[in-house]
């Protein structure tokens, strides 16, 4: 799944093994980001909630996090 994060960056979730990694793309690059870490358990009709919740400080009231793939 990839997620705009209000349209100041591109989020890819995707189930690993037992998980989830997140990886930022950008410019055709993908890197992971091992900050972000997404509990194993959480279903992925959660995911974009969560999202939200980790990454509220860059929200303004115009712009949301939009479900890409």
């Amino acid at each position: 799944m990839k997620f705009d994060v209000y349209g100041r960056f591109v989020l890819e979730v995707v189930r690993e093994r037992d998980g989830w990694i997140v990886r930022r793309v950008e410019n055709g690059r993908r890197w992971v980001l091992t900050v972000m870490i997404i509990p194993p358990d959480l279903p992925e009709c959660r995911i974009g909630r969560y999202l939200e919740d980790l990454t509220h400080e860059y929200a303004t009231p115009d712009r949301v996090i939009r479900l890409l793939e």
